[in-house]
């Protein structure tokens, strides 16, 4: 409190400090370590995380009726169809950095990285 008063420390490393301190409480000092480097790689330095979950769209391409609102769905990235197709349209979806504004078919989505928001990746294969 008293560093946050007179400003002599950063806001952001005040709030990994409390972050830390809250995790090492409930979990343990492993949790903590682990949970502020995935914090400071995937969300502050934007990294992709390695472990990942992986979605085989080879098997789906020949389903012409299945959109990327559908697997979005099916992967539990997004809890609707129409919170999927909100998410689409807002920009939040993105494979491979690259913007999906449209309901595209599945046939039409190439492999790579898929980011839902912040913190959901999806890996396409």
């Amino acid at each position: 409190k008293k560093t946050i008063e007179d400003n002599s420390g950063n806001p952001m490393d005040l709030k990994k400090q409390v972050a830390s301190i809250i995790v090492n409480d409930f979990h343990d000092k492993d949790s903590s370590i682990k949970s502020r480097n995935f914090f400071e790689e995937t969300i502050q330095k934007k990294n992709t995380p390695e472990d990942i979950p992986e979605y085989v769209l080879t098997k789906l391409s020949k389903n012409s009726d299945l959109k990327l609102a559908n697997v979005l769905v099916e992967t539990k990235l997004a809890s609707s169809i129409t919170e999927a197709r909100r998410l689409i349209g807002q920009g939040a979806v993105k494979l491979n950095d690259n913007p999906i504004t449209e309901n595209i078919a599945v046939s039409h989505i190439n492999t790579g990285v898929l980011k839902v928001g912040r913190r959901r990746y999806l890996r396409l294969t």
